[in-house]
């Protein structure tokens, strides 16, 4: 399973737009990635934050896993960004995990949007 796709997804704007979502080019702009936290705490005010700023649908649920892999994850000539991993009893890639800890430190991503607990999920990365 191609989880780069081509750089389009795992990028420092991508994970920008997803971690900001009033940078997003349209309000609905899709988002491969949903934020986890690794403490319920910043999840609680992470979803209290985004009900007051109006949006809907908001929810915390508790995900559990199994001890997760890492890998480094080519997105490009001499450059990785490492990554969890989670399958299914090592049959198929079921979730990528990047904490944002790494977007910073590879990517560049901005501080002031992130926070040292959240982590981006995905299942897939859409190809186009």
């Amino acid at each position: 399973m191609d989880y780069a796709a081509n750089g389009k997804w795992v990028n420092k704007d991508c994970i920008e737009q997803h971690l900001q979502w009033n940078a997003r080019p349209r309000p609905q702009e899709y988002s491969p990635y949903i934020s986890v936290f690794d403490n319920l705490n910043d999840a609680h005010e992470r979803a209290m934050f985004l009900v007051k700023e109006g949006h809907r649908g908001v929810f915390v649920a508790v995900i559990k896993l199994r001890k997760p892999y890492n890998v480094d994850m080519e997105l490009g000539r001499n450059f990785a960004v490492p990554f969890q991993l989670q399958d299914d009893d090592q049959q198929e890639i079921s979730c990528a995990m990047l904490s944002t800890e790494n977007a910073r430190r590879y990517l560049n991503v901005d501080r002031r949007i992130s926070q040292l607990s959240e982590w981006l999920f995905s299942t897939t990365f859409p190809a186009s």
